[in-house]
C-alpha cells in the first residue's frame, strides 16, 4: 500500500506537470534569442544614460558588467554541472526502492546480523545512536521537503498572478534550490528576476517583493518550526558547512552539507555521553 500510494502519487503528479514543463522549456528555448537581445538593449541604454561620464567611469562600468557576466556564467555552469550530477544520482536512487523493500521484508534478520558485530556493552549505545540519527535526519529531510513544496506552490501562485512567463519552471526551480539553506533562495530568485527584467522594471520590483514575502514567511515561520527544531545547530555552523560543501562538491555538496553536519552533531553528542559514562 505504501509503495502503491507513493509511486501512484508521484506518477500522477508527473503525468499532470510534465507536459506543462516540456511546453515551457520549448517556449523558453525559442525565447532565448529575444532574451539575449533585450539584455543587449539594456546594456546599450546603460551606456547611453552614462555617456556624459568620464572615460574612466565607463571603463569601470565595463569591468563591472564583465565581472557580472563571468559570475553568472560560472553560476550557470556550476548549476548545469550540478543538475547533471543530480540526474546521475537519480539513476542510482532508483535502486533504493528495491533495497527498502528487502530491508522492510528482512528487517529482523538484518538487525540481528548487524548486532552480531557489536559488543554487548555497546549495543544499547549503538541503538540509541541509530535512533537519534534517524529522528534528527528524518525530521530535517521531511521538514526541508515540506518547506520546498510550500515555496514552489506559493511562488507559482505569485508568478501566475503577476503574469510572469514560465511561472511553472521558475516556481519548480525556486522550490528545488530552496533545499539549500540561506543560499538557495538567492540562487532560485535569479532566473525569475532575469525574466522579469525583460518585461519591465515594475515587474522586477513586483517579483522581488513577491520572492521577499515568500522567503520571509519561509524563514521566519516555517523553517524555525519545521526544520529548525530537528537540527538545533547554530546558523554560523550551517553557513560554514554550506560554503565548504559548495567548494568540495558544488551543488550536490551544498545539498548534502547540512544532513552530514546533522549526523556528525548527533554522533558527537552521543560519543561525549559515552565518554562521560566510562
Amino acid at each position: 500500500m505504501i509503495y502503491l500510494l507513493f509511486f501512484g502519487g508521484i506518477g500522477y503528479i508527473v503525468y499532470r506537470v510534465y507536459p506543462a514543463v516540456v511546453h515551457q522549456l520549448r517556449d523558453l528555448d525559442e525565447y532565448l534569442p529575444q532574451l539575449v537581445s533585450k539584455y543587449q538593449d539594456i546594456i546599450y541604454r546603460v551606456y547611453e544614460s552614462t555617456s556624459f561620464l568620464p572615460e574612466a567611469v565607463h571603463n569601470k562600468i565595463d569591468e563591472t558588467i564583465a565581472s557580472m557576466e563571468s559570475t553568472v556564467d560560472r553560476i550557470i555552469g556550476n548549476l548545469i554541472g550540478g543538475v547533471t550530477k543530480i540526474f546521475d544520482m537519480i539513476v542510482i536512487l532508483t535502486v533504493i526502492p528495491v533495497l527498502v523493500f528487502y530491508f522492510l521484508k528482512d528487517y529482523v534478520r538484518i538487525k540481528d546480523y548487524v548486532k552480531g558485530f557489536i559488543p554487548n556493552k555497546y549495543r544499547k549505545f549503538s541503538s540509541n545512536l541509530v535512533h537519534a540519527v534517524d529522528e534528527g535526519l528524518g525530521s530535517y529531510i521531511r521538514g526541508q521537503l515540506l518547506v520546498c513544496l510550500f515555496v514552489a506552490i506559493t511562488s507559482y501562485i505569485v508568478f501566475q498572478l503577476l503574469g510572469l512567463k514560465y511561472a511553472l519552471l521558475l516556481a519548480i526551480f525556486m522550490g528545488l534550490t530552496n533545499i539549500i539553506p540561506y543560499f538557495g533562495p538567492i540562487i532560485g530568485a535569479v532566473p525569475a528576476v532575469i525574466i522579469a527584467l525583460t518585461i519591465s522594471g515594475k515587474m522586477v520590483i513586483f517579483v522581488l517583493i513577491g520572492v521577499f514575502v515568500i522567503q520571509l514567511i519561509e524563514s521566519n515561520l516555517l523553517s524555525p518550526y519545521i526544520v529548525g527544531r530537528s537540527i538545533r545547530i547554530h546558523p554560523v555552523a550551517i553557513i560554514f558547512v554550506l560554503l565548504l560543501g559548495g567548494k568540495l562538491g558544488g551543488v550536490i555538496g551544498m545539498i548534502l552539507a547540512v544532513p552530514i553536519l546533522t549526523i556528525l552533531n548527533v554522533l558527537t553528542k552521543h560519543l561525549v555521553i559515552l565518554v562521560r559514562q566510562n
